[in-house]
């Protein structure tokens, strides 16, 4: 025994994945059923140091092809399924997380599809109840093993959906619970189509629904981010959750409510954006719903932050696809003007979001996917023009990006990646290449940090790109583009998670 922890111990502290050879040969002296047994008296004894030595064993070796299939032959047996489930039921979680890792192994890496299914059918209600009632650790374990056993037997997904959903209606002792087995049922969504399927018909998308308009304001929000990347995770998911009835006129509740807290309000607006920016086509119900909700709050809220949200939601609904950004612009018009005047003539955080959200108008991650149509360029345009008001958009523009302290790149970063987006198009390049300070600043003041200097070069790189009389200007923004960048260092991180979204 003292020989296999002195192996152990040296396996702990070893970096790196062993070899198939070194597995084999390992295993060929100590069988999983001699590790499994060992490490039984171990958690006897209640020795942590060594548990985590052996933890770290077991999951190096279940990490290699040999030593997962030699593994799935020893959970194969009864025996090893009763200690299997047993450690699922430890109070340890270091013992439940090795027990979560070793299953996962066998659903990843095993070749036998016939052991899978059957270590998966076994394992199924103890990982389930990990999943719903474990540590934060052993809880994203036992998904992940779940996950796993799902893709390799698509057929038991339904099951497991069930046995999930069911333990956390049962057993889940809070709002977290029930939050991670809807958290899984997302999860399974995004994996295929097929997947997706799946867990429509199960419910759970539904029940995730019920779950938004929860007086757990934790478990609403938990709910609604899920959905939000449900939809986001594969057209097949998108598709499924479109389906369900109740989602649009709930979302709409919740965002109308004036009574009701400011958080979860916002939340309901952007993540109703967020779905309906799945949709294929501009004339899809969920698309319209959206809107008219945002148009309504446009008009009639007076909180700060909600059209904080409702600015972040305008661009979320236009970020990817060129059918539904053009439905949008054309439809909520004094929308866009709004969200265009605090984009350029606003202040602070609320300016940030405005210019991300203008950005998503004009195409900033749509690709080759742009073109939203004549009239909703003519809006954008105008929108942008008045809002600019005695100024022009270059003086607008210089205001944001010349200020190079820290404390403003938010700011610039969100200006670069709007002048990205519509900088290829003539009416404004123009007007930047006529304004002196704004090309020097953008040509020749570079970026130290790099998430600045990315998107000052796509800005660069989109000027370049426009027919513009001014030949020299043009030639100066690709020559811009093309010189050595200094070394970046990062001295502040930037909130761009609008501009990822």
């Amino acid at each position: 025994m003292d020989t296999l922890w002195d192996v152990a111990r040296d396996c702990a502290r070893v970096p790196g994945t062993p070899s198939e050879d070194v597995a084999r040969t390992f295993l060929e002296t100590y069988s999983w059923d001699v590790i499994a047994d060992r490490a039984r008296e171990v958690t006897r004894v209640g020795d942590e140091t060594l548990m985590d030595d052996v933890t770290a064993l077991c999951e190096k070796m279940s990490s290699t092809v040999v030593g997962a299939e030699s593994l799935s032959e020893s959970l194969d047996a009864t025996r090893g399924r009763d200690a299997v489930d047993a450690w699922l039921r430890s109070s340890d979680a270091r013992v439940v997380r090795l027990a979560c890792g070793l299953v996962g192994a066998v659903f990843a890496r095993g070749r036998d599809a016939r052991r899978v299914r059957a270590l998966g059918e076994a394992t199924r209600s103890g990982l389930a109840r990990v999943l719903v009632r474990g540590s934060t650790e052993t809880a994203s374990l036992a998904s992940k093993a779940l996950l796993s056993f799902s893709g390799r037997a698509i057929e038991g997904l339904e099951e497991t959906l069930r046995a999930v959903l069911e333990t956390a209606r049962t057993e889940g002792a809070n709002g977290e619970g029930n939050a991670r087995a809807l958290a899984f049922a997302a999860s399974a969504a995004s994996a295929s189509d097929a997947a997706a399927e799946i867990v429509v018909r199960s419910g759970s998308l539904n029940q995730c629904v019920r779950e938004i308009e929860s007086e757990d304001l934790l478990a609403a929000s938990a709910a609604m981010e899920i959905l939000a990347e449900v939809a986001e995770s594969s057209p097949g998911a998108a598709s499924g959750l479109r389906r369900v009835d109740s989602l649009s006129d709930a979302l709409e509740r919740i965002a109308l409510d004036e009574s009701g807290d400011i958080g979860v309000r916002m939340r309901a607006i952007v993540v109703g954006a967020r779905i309906a920016a799945t949709s294929t086509s501009g004339d899809d119900a969920l698309v319209k719903d959206a809107t008219r909700t945002l148009l309504e709050l446009s008009n009639d809220e007076p909180s700060r932050d909600v059209l904080d949200a409702v600015a972040e939601a305008a661009g979320a609904i236009c970020l990817s696809n060129a059918s539904v950004a053009g439905a949008f612009v054309t439809t909520a018009r004094k929308l866009v003007f709004d969200v265009a005047h605090r984009a350029l003539r606003g202040s602070g955080q609320s300016q940030v979001v405005a210019l991300h959200s203008m950005a998503n108008m004009f195409g900033a991650e749509r690709g080759d996917d742009r073109s939203i149509g004549a009239d909703a360029e003519a809006i954008l345009a105008d929108a942008c023009f008045t809002a600019c008001g005695p100024k022009t958009f270059g003086d607008v523009v210089f205001a944001a990006i010349s200020v190079k302290s820290d404390h403003f790149l938010d700011l610039r970063v969100a200006a670069y990646r709007l002048i990205g987006a519509l900088g290829d198009r003539r009416p404004f390049a123009e007007e930047i290449a006529a304004h002196p300070e704004c090309r020097r600043t953008l040509c020749q003041e570079r970026e130290r940090v790099s998430v600045a200097a990315t998107f000052r070069a796509r800005a660069l790189e989109a000027l370049s790109r426009a027919e513009i009389a001014d030949q020299a200007a043009r030639a100066e923004f690709a020559s811009a583009v093309s010189a050595p960048s200094p070394r970046n260092r990062v001295v502040a991180r930037p909130d761009v998670d609008v501009a990822h979204r």
